[in-house]
């Protein structure tokens, strides 16, 4: 009888160990997640990071795009005036010049 008890113990202990042993491996699983989710959570916000800045300069370049367009259009205004005002002056000495 003695000898059945401890090949129950033995078979305790050797359930034991790998009861630890699968508990320290679901701890390992467990940290390995941890350490997943943070990177994924680091991801994360870098990609929020960079599409806002991204937005934020986008919005910067279209107050500068729009700028730039009103300023062609002063430079064209400009040109077309000029281009007036020579046309104007080619046709008076056309009229002078044959009076």
């Amino acid at each position: 009888m003695r000898f059945q008890v401890q090949r129950l113990s033995a078979r305790r202990v050797f359930s034991l160990r790998v009861s630890k042993w699968r508990l320290d491996a679901a701890r390992d699983r467990w940290k390995g997640a941890q350490a997943e989710s943070e990177a994924t959570r680091g991801d994360i916000r870098l990609e929020v990071q960079s599409a806002f800045y991204g937005l934020a300069a986008a919005q910067d370049l279209s107050g500068v795009a729009e700028r730039n367009l009103k300023r062609m259009e002063g430079h064209l205004a400009l040109a077309q005036a000029r281009w007036t005002y020579l046309a104007a002056c080619a046709a008076y000495e056309r009229a002078v010049g044959r009076s």
